[in-house]
């Protein structure tokens, strides 16, 4: 339960956290798998738990990367936080790229660059801290040995991102959903009915389209897409406008960080995913409604006596 600043700063800390012990768990216990995923493609990745793992590990790590980020404007490790915690970013993102989940990763980088972009609007005097902050990083990034498939797929998606797209066969994926929703526009085909109708007309178990508001549209209909898009506009505005606000550069560190969390889920949410395998993307917006909506970020909780 969220109802003051340290119950916020508490939860960003326990996400760091479990990044971390995650990504010590992988590089300990993992192995780079030679075998086949369920496309029957070999993986060559960093893996732990089985495929099945790498991309929800790749999503909590690149969540702790975001807040080991902005750690040091929020005053988290005091004067060793402003070296450590942001090398401590740079190294959970390494384990990410090592596991090659792209979607993640991906993800990520749009959610630094629309949140960084909002941060510069404001204060354009931050644009260079902010590129060298991402010119060390890639530097350092830059001599990360990763696995062959690994660094394959990460170049794929820079190098040809469409080519990417129809290879892994989500263009497959979004087309079947775009076809459900223009055939039942109004109430869509069912929840859950994306898996009963790959399973009886293509005879081959596709379990979800893999894009939140595709998914949405075909299941539930159009209306319910629509009223989730302007739902999270909506929230955006609201905590930009929260943050631009806020005079205290502490506080609006948190409120830029909660935007990016929200901005990391929701993309992901556009690659991978069901409507409830996504619990990450509705708990981070209904943290950004919290955060936006009302002062919780400028709360203290009195000291118990």
């Amino acid at each position: 339960v969220i109802d003051s600043e340290r119950d916020l700063r508490r939860l960003l800390v326990w996400l760091l956290v479990a990044a971390v012990v995650g990504a010590g768990v992988t590089l300990q216990f993992g192995e780079v798998s030679a075998g086949a995923d369920i496309n029957n493609a070999n993986t060559g990745r960093l893996e732990f738990g089985g495929v099945e793992n790498t991309i929800f590990m790749s999503r909590l790590l690149c969540a702790g990367a975001l807040v080991a980020l902005f750690a040091p404007a929020m005053r988290l490790g005091n004067g060793w936080g402003r070296v450590v915690l942001p090398l401590l970013a740079v190294g959970l993102l390494a384990v990410a790229a090592s596991i090659g989940s792209r979607g993640p990763l991906v993800s990520l980088g749009m959610a630094l660059a629309v949140t960084l972009s909002a941060v510069i609007v404001r204060n354009p005097r931050a644009l260079l801290p902010l590129l060298g902050m991402v010119a060390v990083g890639a530097i350092v990034l830059a001599f990360v040995s990763l696995p062959e498939t690994s660094a394959a797929r990460l170049r794929g998606i820079t190098e040809d991102p469409l080519g990417t797209l129809q290879t892994d066969g989500r263009s497959r994926l979004y087309t079947q959903a775009i076809e459900i929703a223009q055939d039942h526009p109004v109430t869509g085909f069912g929840s859950g009915s994306f898996n009963l109708y790959s399973a009886v007309l293509i005879r081959k178990e596709l379990r979800y389209p893999h894009n939140i508001f595709l998914e949405t549209a075909a299941e539930i209909g159009l209306a319910a897409a629509l009223l989730l898009a302007v739902c999270m506009i909506a929230v955006l505005v609201a905590l930009f406008r929260r943050a631009w606000a806020t005079a205290d550069a502490q506080r609006r560190a948190q409120v830029y960080l909660v935007t990016a969390l929200l901005l990391l889920t929701f993309f992901a949410a556009q690659f991978s995913g069901d409507i409830n395998d996504n619990r990450t993307f509705w708990t981070a917006l209904g943290l950004g409604w919290l955060v936006a909506r009302h002062d919780l970020v400028a709360e203290t909780r009195p000291a118990r006596a």
